[in-house]
């Protein structure tokens, strides 16, 4: 579906950016955070470059609570409401 995958560029540019901005201090290198959890029986995998690991995790926690969100029936539009 080209649209999940639409949704999830989105998600990870959003939460992208704001690791990027805090994470990162004078001479701070940023680390590799993976996380993944199943949502609708597909695997959604969630790579964040970072200098703190607390962001990356708050990061993390709000990308799966909005995917888990978008995954609700209401929150699934029905092809003849358009």
């Amino acid at each position: 579906m080209q649209v999940a995958h639409a949704s999830r560029f989105l998600i990870g540019f959003t939460l992208l950016l704001p690791c990027l901005a805090r994470g990162a201090g004078p001479g701070a290198r940023p680390e590799r955070f993976e996380f993944a959890e199943t949502h609708m029986g597909s695997e959604f995998k969630i790579v964040l470059y970072t200098a703190d690991e607390a962001i990356a995790r708050g990061a993390s926690h709000a990308a799966f609570a909005r995917i888990a969100n978008s995954m609700r029936p209401s929150a699934i539009t029905s092809p003849r409401a358009s």
